[in-house]
């Protein structure tokens, strides 16, 4: 899961110098006709890899899927779901708010060049992959995933706390670097748990989870970036910042219940029922099957 979760801050790293380089010493188009470019590469790819594949002038398709149909109610009454997609939420819309607010603010308050902001935003990536794929080797039992949650949250909060304080651009890379390690532990850590969960409460449905999680993600970066915005515009970015470290701190403390998902089991009694139905009508099948034979 770390490894697979690892190919975005990759390209961030390679993101956030070229674009800074480029809007300094090209022109402020050349990011942006670059991001195009590589857009364009990228969807050709995607063609070509899903592009069916003939075997002996044959297609082969895949069957339709004989799962009991699954609705996404059944996951927002679940308040472990709601609580892992919530956490996902609030470190995304800390994380959003940061890119957005400041850049704008050490250019205003810290005299920054545009190459210097990219520079200094190569140790988000790196930290981030790096403390992914620690956390990840490190979570060896159950006990030790809700603690990876909290402390990844902590050290995110600690983070954005020092952000304002610093006083030069090259000082905001320790805060940064404290930051994105916090947030690859939050998200290894929330990604395995959100699996479990899947697998432990509703029967495997790995996608509707995970698209349940990606979702919130996408609408934190929105909701931070936003938000951040306009709370640095109407107040300072240090409020925005410490808005933020709190809202971390108090979810910390929700993920404590994370403590008790150990000692849980499969709870869904609705797709249960479901997924019993439909094995016995498949035992039915079989032994019809067998005394026709």
């Amino acid at each position: 899961m770390a490894i697979a979760l690892a190919g975005s801050p990759i390209g961030a790293s390679v993101g956030f110098p070229m674009g800074a380089f480029a809007y300094e010493f090209i022109g402020q188009k050349a990011p942006f006709l670059i991001l195009a470019g590589v857009s364009l590469i990228d969807a050709c790819l995607r063609l070509m890899a899903q592009t069916p594949v003939k075997e002996n002038n044959l297609i082969y398709i895949a069957p339709p899927s004989t799962s009991p149909s699954f609705k996404y109610f059944a996951l927002l009454r679940d308040p472990y779901v709601l609580l892992a997609v919530g956490c996902t939420f609030c470190y995304t819309t800390a994380a959003g708010m940061q890119w957005a607010s400041l850049p704008s603010w050490v250019i205003e308050k810290l005299d920054a060049q545009p190459w210097q902001i990219g520079v200094c935003s190569i140790v988000c990536p790196i930290f981030q992959v790096l403390s992914m794929q620690i956390t990840a080797r490190l979570m060896t039992n159950k006990d030790s995933w809700w603690r990876a949650v909290v402390l990844g949250l902590l050290i995110h909060c600690s983070g954005l706390i020092w952000s304002p304080l610093c006083s030069s651009t090259w000082e905001e890379a320790a805060p940064l670097a404290l930051t994105f390690t916090g947030y690859g532990v939050a998200h290894a850590a929330i990604s395995i748990l959100i699996a479990f969960i899947a697998d432990q409460r509703h029967n495997g449905k790995f996608g509707q989870i995970f698209a349940l999680q990606s979702a919130c993600s996408s609408l934190g970066i929105v909701v931070g970036s936003v938000v951040g915005t306009y709370t640095t515009l109407y107040t300072s970015y240090k409020w925005a910042c410490w808005g933020c470290a709190l809202i971390l701190f108090v979810y910390s403390l929700l993920a404590c219940f994370f403590k008790k998902l150990k000692d849980l089991e499969y709870e869904d009694s609705e797709v249960k029922t479901l997924t019993e139905k439909e094995n016995y009508g498949t035992m039915e099948l079989s032994d019809l099957e067998t005394d026709n034979d």
